[in-house]
């Protein structure tokens, strides 16, 4: 990876910014080639998983090994349907 690109988490977090706020998996992989080259897939779809806070899968990753509150750099999205996420809001998701 190009030592000047921000990390993977930093680039959703900044494509969902972008595409309004709410997003399919596959438009934010897109802003993210488009606007940063290629990045593995895997590692794509892996951190858009870690960063939503009600993905059951999320458990599993380092990131979240330990329970705590959905209130750290990774905690900004919010799925509301299969492989559709939005900007999660506390105040509208709950905590």
């Amino acid at each position: 990876m190009n030592d000047d690109r921000p990390y993977v988490w930093q680039m959703i977090k900044e494509a969902i910014e972008n595409l309004g706020g709410k997003a399919t998996y596959s438009e934010i992989k897109e802003y993210i080639k488009n606007k940063y080259g290629e990045v593995n897939e895997n590692t794509l779809n892996t951190q858009i998983v870690v960063c939503t806070v009600n993905h059951p899968s999320r458990v599993h990753y380092p990131e979240n090994k330990k329970p705590r509150i959905a209130n750290t750099k990774y905690d900004f999205l919010y799925s509301i349907g299969r492989g559709i996420v939005e900007l999660y809001g506390p105040e509208k998701h709950g905590v």
